[in-house]
Parts: C-alpha cells; sequence; structure tokens
C-alpha cells in the first residue's frame, strides 16, 4: 500500500512539474511572439487569458509548494537566494509600474548622430509585463526552492531529461521522414541557404538547432550520472544522430558547441583512464581518434584528394560559405548590440533598473523601427545576446546581480565537487556552453522565454541534483519549515 502511494505521489508530481513548465513556457512565449519561436503557432492571448493562465501558474506553484512539497528545506545560501530574487522582483515591479506612459529620449543612431525618439506604452502592456514578471520569478522560486525539496526529486530530474531525449528522438524521426529531400540535396549538391535545411516540427532551424544541442547536454548529463557503469557506452552511441542531426541544420553556433562539447567530454575520458592507469587504452582510443581527425582535415583541405567522393561529400557538409558567413553573421549580431546598448544608455533609470521584462523588448523593437524604416521584423526585437536583454530588462544593477549569482553557483558547485567529481565537471562544462551560447543568442538563465528556460535547465537540472545528493550525503546546513 506505501509503495503504491509513493508512485502515486511521484507521478502527480511529474504530471504538476510538467503542466508548470508547459504553462509558463505558453505564457511567456505570448509575451515575445516571433516568427520563430512556439508562441508564433497560437494568436495572441487577450489580457484577460493571459491573467487567467498567470493565475493557474501562480495557484499552482502555492498549491505544489503548500500541499505537495509538504515542507520546505532552506539552507543559508537559499534564504540569501530568496532575499536577492526577492529584492529584484520588487525593483522591478515598482520601475513597472512607474515608467511614464509616453518617453521621448535622445538616442545615439549607427551613423553617430542623435535622434529624438518616441515610446508609447500601452497599459495593455504594462499589466502584460508585471504578469510575466511574476510568472517568470514563480517559475524561479518553483524550480530552484520548491523542487528539490521532494523525496522524488532526483527521479523527477531523471524523467525531465529522459522525455525531452525521448522527444528530441522523435523529433530527429519527424523530420527525416517529411524531410527527407532536404538531407539528400545537401548531400549531393552542398548547403546553399538557411530555408533548405531541415527544420523538423520547429518553423526555422535556430529553435530546432538550440533544441537538439539542449538535448545533447542533457544526454551527457545521463552519461555522467552512469559513468561507472557499462551501460554509459548506449549513451554515447546515441550522441551520433544527435550530432549529425546538428550539423545537417547548418546553426553555426550550435553547431561549433555541439562539436566542441563531443572533444570536451572524450578528453575528460582520456584523462580518467591515465587517472584509473589504463595506459594502453588510453594510447589506442587516442590514436584511433587522431586518426579520424586528421583523416577528416586531410580528406576536406586537401587539393590532391579533392575530386575523391570522401572530400565531395566533406565539402558539401562543411562548405566554405559556413566559413564565410560566420563574420558576417557576428557583424550583424554586432547592429542589434549597438541599438539595444544605444537605448539602454539613453535614460538613466532604464540603465539602472531596466525596463522590465515585455516592455524592453517592445522599446527595443520600436527602438529599430525608428532608425530604420521599413525594417523587417518577425515580431519583438531580438537582442542575440542574454546579457545584454538582462540588462535592459533589470538593468547594470540586475546584471551585476545575474553575475554574482553564477559565481555564487560556481563557488558551492567547488565546494560540493567531493559528491561526485565527474558529475561536478559537466555541470561547470554545461554551463560554460550555456554562458557561450548566451552571448550570441538571446537566452538567460531561467528568464524571458521557453528557449532560454530551456537550454539553462541543461546545467540547472544537473547543478540541482548535485546540491540534494551533496545535501543527502551530509553536506550543509538547512532551516527546516514545518508547513501547519
Amino acid at each position: 500500500m506505501e509503495r503504491s502511494k509513493n508512485k502515486k505521489s511521484t507521478f502527480l508530481y511529474f504530471l504538476v512539474t510538467v503542466v508548470i513548465l508547459g504553462l509558463t513556457f505558453f505564457f511567456l512565449e505570448q509575451t515575445i511572439i516571433t516568427d520563430v519561436t512556439p508562441g508564433y503557432y497560437f494568436d495572441p492571448l487577450t489580457l484577460s487569458n493571459q491573467m487567467m493562465v498567470a493565475g493557474i501558474i501562480v495557484t499552482l506553484v502555492s498549491i505544489f509548494s503548500g500541499f505537495v512539497v509538504r515542507r520546505i528545506r532552506l539552507s543559508i545560501n537559499g534564504i540569501f537566494l530568496c532575499i536577492i530574487l526577492g529584492a529584484v522582483f520588487l525593483a522591478s515591479l515598482i520601475n513597472i509600474i512607474m515608467i511614464p506612459r509616453v518617453q521621448e529620449l535622445s538616442v545615439r543612431f549607427m551613423d553617430g548622430t542623435f535622434n529624438t525618439i518616441r515610446l508609447e506604452l500601452p497599459n495593455r502592456m504594462r499589466l502584460t509585463a508585471i504578469m510575466a514578471l511574476v510568472v517568470n520569478f514563480s517559475f524561479i522560486f518553483f524550480v530552484v526552492l520548491v523542487l528539490p525539496n521532494h523525496h522524488s526529486f532526483l527521479k523527477l530530474v531523471f524523467f525531465f531529461v529522459a522525455s525531452i531525449i525521448i522527444l528530441t528522438f522523435i523529433a530527429i524521426g519527424y523530420s527525416i521522414v517529411t524531410e527527407w529531400d532536404k538531407y539528400l540535396t545537401i548531400m549531393k549538391e552542398g548547403y546553399e541557404n538557411s530555408t533548405q535545411v531541415p527544420a523538423s516540427f520547429f518553423n526555422n532551424r535556430n529553435p530546432y538547432a538550440s533544441f537538439l544541442l539542449s538535448s545533447q547536454i542533457m544526454l551527457f548529463f545521463i552519461y555522467y550520472l552512469n559513468v561507472k557503469k557499462k551501460r554509459r557506452y548506449f549513451y554515447i552511441l546515441l550522441q551520433i544522430p544527435l550530432v549529425f542531426a546538428i550539423n545537417f541544420t547548418f546553426s553555426k553556433t550550435n553547431l561549433l558547441l555541439a562539436n566542441f562539447l563531443v572533444l570536451l567530454v572524450f578528453l575528460h575520458h582520456l584523462i580518467m583512464l591515465l587517472v584509473k592507469g589504463k595506459v594502453f587504452r588510453f594510447g589506442l582510443e587516442l590514436f584511433i581518434a587522431l586518426i579520424l581527425i586528421v583523416g577528416l582535415i586531410v580528406f576536406r583541405f586537401s587539393p590532391a584528394l579533392i575530386d575523391t567522393k570522401i572530400a565531395l561529400y566533406l565539402r558539401r557538409t562543411i562548405p566554405d560559405a559556413l566559413f564565410d558567413l560566420a563574420p558576417r553573421s557576428f557583424e550583424a549580431r554586432k547592429e542589434l548590440w549597438y541599438y539595444a546598448i544605444t537605448l539602454i544608455v539613453s535614460n538613466p533609470i532604464t540603465f539602472i533598473f531596466g525596463d522590465g521584462p515585455h516592455i524592453s523588448r517592445y522599446f527595443y523593437h520600436l527602438r529599430i523601427e525608428q532608425e530604420i524604416s521599413g525594417a523587417i521584423s518577425m515580431g519583438f526585437g531580438d537582442y542575440h545576446n542574454g546579457t545584454i536583454e538582462v540588462m535592459h530588462t533589470f538593468g547594470v544593477s540586475g546584471v551585476i546581480i545575474y553575475g554574482l549569482i553564477i559565481l555564487f553557483v560556481i563557488i558551492m558547485l567547488l565546494r560540493r565537487s567531493k559528491t561526485d567529481r565527474s558529475l561536478t565537471f559537466f555541470t561547470i562544462l554545461s554551463l560554460a556552453v550555456f554562458l557561450f551560447r548566451s552571448q550570441m543568442e538571446s537566452l538567460a538563465i531561467l528568464l524571458f522565454k521557453s528557449e532560454g528556460i530551456m537550454a539553462s535547465l541543461t546545467f540547472v537540472m544537473p547543478c540541482l541534483y548535485l546540491l540534494r545528493k551533496s545535501h543527502d550525503a551530509g553536506f550543509g546546513k538547512e532551516i527546516q519549515m514545518k508547513k501547519d
């Protein structure tokens, strides 16, 4: 009877978590609907419907916290984090309420001249921004402080990661079935442009590639959970279709990070072989890897082998155009960063406290439109840099706190590394990958939109998993607050 009750409790725990996660993703996407996000598949919600969805999310988080978890265990670090997040929430809420309905700002344009731009904030958007702030911080509270306190948290992490990986292979299978002609064209004729690459059931290659990369990192998480077991080789084999799928999207940042991640994990594996004294196996695997890498480089770039089938295939799947596009893509991002930064510094209040979620993207969108007449836009502006988005949303004070929290997490991981050194290495590696991604895309830790939250979960989940294991092993002090 007790075992059946525990299974029902675990299932309810998983179900409620999925519902809260799905509703939060849906709501946040509605606040930044663009042509390349899942929110584009739905019509914008009315204000009343936004209130209803936001109310459901906050209610579910409250009920789950009060009646499912039963008690919340807070360490000194947890209390400190609550105070910081509470202060940021209140400052941002007050700032959103105080933003004038109409502003005229002197902003420096790309040609060096200063021009007056007009920013008008409708009341509907102010209310949406407040709801987005409440939903986002409720979600952070739920993920970081509530979930880890459930007795089945470690099982939930595994179920969640496994579900994402299964969904990823469904996405790859769907892409192969419905877009096989694109794969054939690339293999026969090579890459030409971004519209002729697979995107699965996403309507753009970039979110598809981002989702694949997040899944790849989560698969490595499962690998490190089983790093001392033979089944770990199975998870390495599963990496092969994932890496191939990412490479066929030709999404430069995701492609680079996917292959670099494989290389770093392999190097860590080699180091572990040396530590264990398996010198022969270390030499053999290193030799095979070098032969493979050198062979690919020789076939791809050697003029003497240019007409071989292998060389032709490599030139089609790793085209020169991919290398040529990278600098131009970076220059285009620099322009977007310039538009955002010049808007941020034009207003002292914005510079210190930001403009709040939803409003910041809307003002950024208006600023671009007023400089570039007839600018092509797929919705509210995309910063292509998570740090700049954090700065425009919460100001320079928010960026400082954001950076300090990241530093705090790294220090805490290092202090808990004795629990599982391999998992600590992976968690720090996944954090480094996320931080690099966030400098090229609009990704921030558990903030703003589904793509950024999904990307940040690739290190947040392993981090919370490691800290929970550390706590169960006796590290850290806690303050227990029993619910009545």
